[in-house]
């Protein structure tokens, strides 16, 4: 079977598809280049960063459980610290919007009333233009952005140094009510005995009725101390879960003894030193700085013009009342274009605006020193004072008060001793381990506060610096 043939009329209309195709190439080419140039993203920002994975982070604590699971698992799923990653990332991503092309505009005209050439009829016309910002516009664009980026990043570091900081703060808090709870409920057991000794002395004659009315009194105060103390242990997990990022309710047991983190604390120089160094609030403002300075160049570079170049296709159908070789040819022609920044005025306030923010942020960073410096030389002093209790408590005062109750108590039921005297000594010795545990509970608490604030995390297995390879 023979193949179909195509008729003279068919012919002549491919070759002109044809023609027309060609004198298309250029101006497809262009916009294949625009939208190329449009769309790349710069390679110093085309690693992807993933977000922590918490699918392995367990949800229970045991009576074994030390601060510083605590505190890791903290920092893999407290949600508000997760937002600041989000937010990280988000700048992250905007380096590359600043610093893309804006984007090609596609035009389309159609003449109302034909043109008349001696090629042909135009009806209709196709262009394309780019506009290019003045030298250096994008590249300042970027640099904003991109010390914007670092800057959040320091806000993330920061944001999770400090929520290890109240963490820790909360965990002591918790620790120190159950020690809180075992010492009074102790000083309970021992005074009830008192009681019936006291009791037992004056069903002999051998003590007075108002030393049994002392010794239930006393037993009523220590009774309702030990309740509130067991009614605090509600809200105190909770204020620990909500760090955690966990439900309030969820069960949490008792922590370990009292005892610090297994971190070591270098001296105040050196602590000193490192916070005004490495503090995640110095490099954001750092950062910050920066930013500004990219903005103050960026805002010069604003007075002078951006460039708009285009190509135009006229297109043209084939006249009737000429025979030209070339009739039915498109017309192109090429544009440019240039915005006129002639109010100098609002560039120049522009200008000014920008060195304003540069210098406020510049006076920020002098003020954030400033305060981080008192902030680390309280914590520091804290941390010694609380040491110092440690030491007077645990070593001299708690031990002599023990000794003393024995005595008294001795003394007592020897009836060489009134039951005032009994009392008295119960109560110091109750207010001496009171304090021991709450030095301890402060001492291990401004230890992490002292570490987050050098800008460390304070126990391994928190990398800070990971998310950014």
């Amino acid at each position: 079977m023979p193949p179909p043939s195509i008729s003279g009329s068919g012919i002549t209309m491919l070759r002109t598809l044809s023609r027309r195709c060609l004198r298309s190439l250029p101006l497809i080419v262009f916009l294949a280049l625009s939208l190329a140039q449009r769309f790349a993203v710069p390679p110093a920002f085309a690693t992807e960063v993933t977000a922590p994975d918490t699918a392995d982070i367990t949800t229970r604590f045991t009576t074994e459980s030390r601060v510083e699971e605590y505190l890791l698992f903290a920092a893999e799923t407290n949600p508000g610290l997760q937002a600041a990653y989000q937010r990280w990332m988000a700048a992250l991503e905007q380096v590359a919007v600043a610093r893309g092309w804006p984007d090609p505009r596609l035009g389309y005209s159609y003449y109302i009333q034909e043109v008349e050439t001696a090629l042909g009829p135009q009806k209709q016309a196709l262009g394309i233009s780019q506009m290019i910002p003045w030298f250096g516009k994008l590249s300042l664009q970027g640099d904003a952005a991109e010390q914007a980026a670092l800057s959040q990043y320091q806000v993330f570091r920061r944001m999770r140094l400090e929520l290890l900081a109240e963490v820790a703060a909360v965990y002591y808090d918790y620790a120190y009510l159950a020690n809180a709870l075992r010492i009074t409920g102790e000083n309970l057991e021992l005074m009830r005995y008192q009681e019936q000794v006291a009791s037992a002395k004056y069903r002999t004659d051998s003590a007075r009725y108002a030393d049994l009315v002392k010794a239930q009194v006393e037993l009523g105060v220590l009774e309702d101390r030990l309740s509130t103390l067991q009614d605090q242990r509600r809200p105190a997990a909770a204020r620990l879960n909500q760090k955690l990022g966990r439900a309030s309710g969820e069960s949490l047991p008792w922590p370990v003894p009292l005892d610090g983190p297994a971190v070591e604390i270098p001296p105040d120089h050196d602590v000193v030193a490192a916070a005004l160094r490495d503090n995640p609030s110095i490099l954001e403002m750092q950062h910050e700085i920066g930013r500004q300075q990219s903005l103050e160049s960026l805002a010069h570079r604003n007075r002078f013009p951006d460039f708009t170049f285009g190509v135009m296709s006229m297109i043209t159908d084939e006249s009737e009342l000429t025979a030209f070789d070339d009739r039915g040819r498109d017309a192109w022609v090429g544009t440019v274009s240039i915005n006129l920044p002639i109010w100098q005025g609002k560039y120049r306030s522009a200008i000014r605006q920008a060195e304003a923010r540069a210098r406020a942020a510049e006076h920020a960073l002098e003020d954030t020193r400033r305060r981080l410096d008192s902030q680390v030389q309280t914590v520091l002093f804290e941390f010694r004072d609380a040491t110092r209790k440690i030491d007077l408590y645990g070593s001299g005062l708690v031990p002599k008060a023990e000794q003393s109750l024995r005595s008294v108590a001795t003394a007592y039921q020897a009836g060489h001793a009134s039951f005032l005297d009994f009392i008295d000594a119960e109560r110091t010795l109750l207010a001496f381990e009171l304090e021991l545990a709450r030095s301890q509970a402060d001492r291990g608490r401004r230890a992490i506060e002292i570490i987050t604030l050098m800008g460390v995390p304070p126990v391994d297995g928190i990398d800070l610096e990971g998310a950014m390879e």
